[in-house]
């Protein structure tokens, strides 16, 4: 299970099946007490579309990224009070 949380006693999760892959990300950058921050967070995989978590606003910018090359290996960020940025790692498929 991936846990997602946007709250400390926030326990809502995303639960994959075997053969279920994340295939892309998506979500909105907004502005919150001065920092510019990732306001949502959306998962989609080449089943379903888990999402959106967080405090999306109508005034955030949405981004997308998917990938056809590469498997899913795990995300990379930073964060401090918010989450500032997040990326995904892919391994090659040989």
């Amino acid at each position: 299970m991936v846990m997602v949380s946007c709250l400390p006693d926030d326990d809502r999760g995303v639960d994959f099946d075997d053969d279920e892959e994340l295939i892309g990300i998506s979500g909105t950058v907004g502005t919150r007490v001065g920092h510019e921050l990732i306001s949502s967070l959306s998962f989609v995989t080449n089943k379903k579309y888990y999402g959106s978590f967080g405090d999306e606003k109508k005034w955030d910018t949405h981004f997308s990224e998917s990938w056809d090359l590469g498997l899913f290996d795990g995300f990379y960020g930073r964060y401090g009070w918010y989450l500032d940025a997040v990326g995904c790692c892919l391994k090659n498929i040989i």
